[in-house]
């Protein structure tokens, strides 16, 4: 039974180092794409000026 577990616990572990890594990549992921819009934001600005330059 101790076996069982141990190995119960073991995948457990093992489930929660998952998840955490899943974690931080969502939240790496969301931060770029975030940098990513604006920047893009910034962008449009700028050829909003040109355009009304014309």
């Amino acid at each position: 039974m101790k076996n069982v577990e141990n190995s119960l616990e073991k995948k457990r572990h093992e489930a929660s180092q998952i998840l955490d890594e899943i974690t931080r990549l969502k939240e790496q992921i969301v931060a770029g794409i975030n940098k990513r819009l604006e920047e893009d934001a910034a962008l449009a600005g700028e050829f909003n000026q040109w355009t009304n330059l014309n």
